[in-house]
C-alpha cells in the first residue's frame, strides 16, 4: 500500500519476452517463461484493483524508453 498521500500511478507498463500482442495485453508466446496466449494485461489490471496495464515486448520498451529518454521536455522525469 503507498504512503498516505502518495498515489500508485495511471497505469503500469511492462515489458516481456516473445511474441506479444500489445492491443489486448496478452503474451502470445514466451518460450522461456512457458506461456502461451497468456492473459498478463488483465490478470495484473485485476491483482492491481484496476489499474490499466500496457504489455508489449521487452525490447520494444528498451528501445522506446531510449529514444523518450533524450527528449528536453521528459529529460527532467529520468
Amino acid at each position: 500500500m503507498a504512503p498516505e498521500g502518495v498515489g500508485i500511478g495511471i497505469g503500469i507498463g511492462i515489458g516481456v519476452p516473445g511474441f506479444v500482442d500489445h492491443v489486448t495485453g496478452t503474451s502470445v508466446f514466451a518460450a522461456n517463461l512457458g506461456w502461451r496466449g497468456f492473459p498478463l494485461a488483465a490478470r495484473l489490471s485485476r491483482v492491481l484493483g484496476g489499474l490499466p496495464v500496457f504489455v508489449n515486448n521487452d525490447v520494444r520498451m528498451y528501445v522506446d524508453g531510449r529514444s523518450d529518454w533524450r527528449r528536453p521536455r521528459l529529460a527532467a522525469s529520468f
